[in-house]
């Protein structure tokens, strides 16, 4: 969608981690809005997840869906298109440990999105964001996580910037939630990721 209604981007760096094959739609439809009317993204929006956005696309579930269905998620509220966290909900990710989800028809779907991105001369550099030190990942899911990406990294000749286990993201306090930074995380790991990039003579300082 980017690609078609906007100019070549000349680098694009892709958030990947652990759950990044996961077969079912991370967001809240509320938060694509802005997209739903557009013919172009539900053709291609359908062919992932028909249920999913058939919930937005069709006025009676639409307007009822909830009630239906009790898909009840008040508690967070829309800031510019996007829900607000809670942290209290996030409690259960400091007791659970994850595993690496597989799923080999997004893993293609994926590298097929590199190699179009690379064939169109464009620059791709993959990260791992970084996790609160004290959240329970298995160690094999973050060994798996670091070898899938670094391999996939490697054969397609990008860089992989991996901040999964770097020290300064011991410190809980700047984080929201196990797993979401909070302002103060966010300039910090910004800061990190344009030195680096800057490094990689990806972007100029």
């Amino acid at each position: 969608m980017y690609r078609r209604f906007n100019d070549k981007p000349s680098v694009v760096v892709q958030l990947v981690d652990c759950w990044f094959f996961l077969p079912v739609m991370k967001y809240y439809e509320s938060q694509l809005l802005p997209w739903m009317w557009n013919t172009a993204f539900l053709k291609d929006a359908f062919k992932l997840e028909p249920r999913y956005f058939a919930r937005k696309s069709f006025p009676f579930l639409r307007y009822h869906h909830d009630d239906l269905f009790g898909d009840n998620v008040s508690d967070r509220k829309p800031i510019r298109g996007f829900l607000t966290f809670n942290p209290s909900t996030f409690s259960r990710y400091n007791e659970t440990s994850f595993d690496f989800f597989e799923n080999h028809v997004r893993e293609e779907k994926f590298r097929t999105y590199l190699s179009d991105l690379l064939n169109d001369g464009i620059k791709v550099v993959l990260v791992q964001a970084p996790i609160c030190g004290s959240l329970s990942f298995k160690d094999s899911t973050l060994a798996t996580t670091r070898d899938r990406f670094g391999s996939i990294a490697e054969e397609y000749g990008i860089p992989f910037l991996d901040y999964l286990q770097r020290p300064v993201y011991e410190d809980s306090t700047l984080f929201l939630d196990s797993v979401h930074l909070n302002q103060r995380g966010a300039v910090v790991f910004s800061d990190s990721l344009a030195n680096d990039l800057i490094s990689l003579g990806i972007i100029k300082d």
